[in-house]
């Protein structure tokens, strides 16, 4: 348990040595990451997954499906675009070192769950402050669809970050000597 939260602690900490182990050593998976996308999603629309823990009082799958919904709602971008990014890597190295790939879909796809880490820890501070009084309109914790330069800015916050650490994991990926 340590060790996890020590990973998750060491994206935010120190970001280039704790993605190297993952991309290299494999250390780290997108199943340690699902459960903390599950959390952060309650905590961001706490009415909604309270109506869900209502409703699966009466009828356990209905407040299931319904929490699966929001969920699914919440996080269906980020999810989706963990597997493009974990495509791109994956192919970027195969074309780049045909004979020996080291970067398998599977291992892309735990390191890029991981450039996560941020956006999670943004949409919880953002739904922590707002349940302070103290609503920050660019955080992530807010629907990313809207309108004008909200949205911009919405994403731009939510997204800078992870994609800044996926651009080092595309750098590292790159610069990988053969053999």
């Amino acid at each position: 348990m340590l060790a996890h939260l020590g990973r998750l602690g060491g994206v935010i900490r120190s970001p280039q040595r704790t993605l190297r182990k993952f991309l290299w050593r494999g250390e780290g998976r997108l199943w340690d990451i699902l459960p903390w996308l599950v959390v952060v999603t309650g905590a961001v629309a706490p009415t909604r997954a309270g109506r869900a823990v209502l409703l699966g009082r009466v009828d356990v799958i209905d407040g299931l499906l319904l929490f699966g919904n929001l969920v699914a709602n919440r996080m269906l971008y980020p999810l989706l675009g963990l597997v493009v990014a974990a495509s791109i890597l994956h192919l970027m190295d195969r074309v780049r070192h045909p004979s020996e790939v080291k970067v398998g879909f599977d291992i892309a796809l735990d390191a890029v769950a991981y450039t996560l880490i941020p956006y999670l820890l943004l949409a919880a501070v953002g739904a922590g402050l707002s349940a302070l009084g103290v609503d920050l309109w660019f955080m992530p914790h807010h629907d990313l669809r809207a309108p004008g330069w909200y949205g911009v800015a919405r994403v731009v916050v939510a997204f800078g970050w992870p994609a800044a650490l996926y651009l080092f994991l595309v750098r590292e990926v790159w610069r990988r000597p053969a053999g």
